[in-house]
């Protein structure tokens, strides 16, 4: 394809999400959006009364689920991460916050989520200067024929705002697998095996990786990318930071 054609292809595109973007604000115009949870007729997409009813996800070993000072994973379990965290049990609010923000392109959704979890779990204790944000990149052909938008990425992106650490793409997603939603645990970890490979390198003063992502079921996606990372950057700390667990 010459570079005529491509430049076509894109400002086809973004004429296409201009619209897209347009008639929404024109629907959400003539009919307010309702919260996701309860129904209610406000402006925001979540109300700040069903964020209030969110409670945070215990200190407890991400395996086995005994007591953990911060989330970090026992000395009894072994875990490629670093550190695990998450910020909210999937239930209530969160549960229909994050699922608007998936299916129902609820993307006004993301910014009073990741405040409600930095208040839960804050990231306080890492410097901008030796700390990167990522998250786990969807394929292509996926991104732009269903959704238009990979919500790790606007979630990282918002988290990186509120954070000022910087957010960088450090994986591509290089094999097209299937929806994981009806999978058990043994044909996750089959499907998303080598699927994905590094598309950026780390600066050396890079001490700290967090990869944000929205829900974990079996970590069989996480563990991959994390294992990516450790096999080429074995001293850098991966630490997983995540909204919410089944």
């Amino acid at each position: 394809m010459d570079c005529k054609a491509l430049d076509t292809v894109k400002c086809q595109k973004t004429v296409q999400q201009g619209v897209k973007k347009l008639y929404k604000q024109l629907i959400n115009t003539l009919f307010p959006p309702l919260c996701c949870h309860c129904q209610t007729r406000e402006w925001v997409y979540v109300c700040p009364v069903c964020l209030e009813t969110v409670f945070s996800y215990p200190d407890v070993c991400f395996y086995c689920r005994n007591r953990s000072w911060s989330q970090n994973v026992c000395e009894e379990c072994v875990s490629i991460l670093d550190r695990i965290i998450v910020c909210f049990s999937y239930r209530w609010a969160i549960k229909s916050a994050i699922k608007a923000l998936k299916y129902k392109d609820y993307k006004a959704i993301i910014q009073p989520l990741i405040q409600k979890a930095l208040r839960s779990q804050p990231l306080d204790q890492y410097d901008s200067s030796n700390t990167v944000i990522t998250y786990i990149p969807m394929h292509r052909r996926k991104q732009y024929r269903k959704r238009w938008y990979n919500q790790g990425s606007l979630l990282a992106k918002e988290l990186s705002k509120q954070t000022w650490l910087p957010c960088v793409n450090l994986c591509k997603k290089i094999k097209l697998t299937k929806s994981q939603t009806k999978f058990s645990r043994n044909k996750r970890k089959m499907n998303v095996y080598n699927t994905f490979t590094l598309s950026k390198s780390l600066a050396n003063h890079i001490k700290h990786v967090i990869i944000v992502d929205d829900i974990v079921t079996t970590w069989s996606t996480l563990s991959t990318v994390a294992w990516l990372l450790k096999k080429h950057y074995s001293l850098t700390s991966v630490v997983w930071y995540c909204l919410a667990r089944q």
